[in-house]
């Protein structure tokens, strides 16, 4: 379990069925596709799938459930993101997986900070459970 509080909110939603959230019940995150990947590249301890990336931002961000927009993400990923140059692609028995390569963390960083800042409202409307807020956006521990 990447995050104890992640646990918590999926048995309260398995439990009580108020505490579903459907897709259109809040916003799109103000994150670029790139940007969400790389959110979630950064805060994952390990190296991930497309598969892994994909459950965790329709987790975070209710929004991105929407009907086709997963699969534009994953075109748009399997086109253009994991080929980019901050992201390291790997093959690994029978799956590829990807990771945020280290000379890239500042930048990518730093970029997704500057949304960050200019859209927190955004942000907060868009997330699954406001205590997200810090978990995703480990951006705003250690700020000078």
């Amino acid at each position: 379990m990447l995050e104890p509080l992640f646990l918590d909110v999926i048995i309260d939603r398995f439990v009580a069925e108020d505490s579903m959230v459907s897709p259109s019940s809040r916003r799109t995150p103000p994150f670029s596709r790139p940007m969400l990947t790389h959110i979630i590249l950064l805060k994952l301890p390990h190296r991930a799938t497309l598969e892994q990336i994909a459950i965790l931002l329709k987790f975070l961000f209710p929004a991105l459930g929407k009907t086709g927009v997963m699969e534009a993400f994953r075109k748009e990923f399997l086109e253009v993101i994991a080929k980019s140059s901050e992201v390291d692609a790997k093959v690994e028995k029978n799956n590829i997986t990807f990771c945020l390569r280290e000379e890239h963390k500042d930048e990518v960083l730093s970029a997704i900070k500057q949304v960050a800042l200019d859209n927190i409202d955004t942000i907060g409307e868009a997330l699954l459970h406001e205590n997200f807020f810090d978990i995703i956006l480990p951006i705003f521990q250690n700020s000078d």
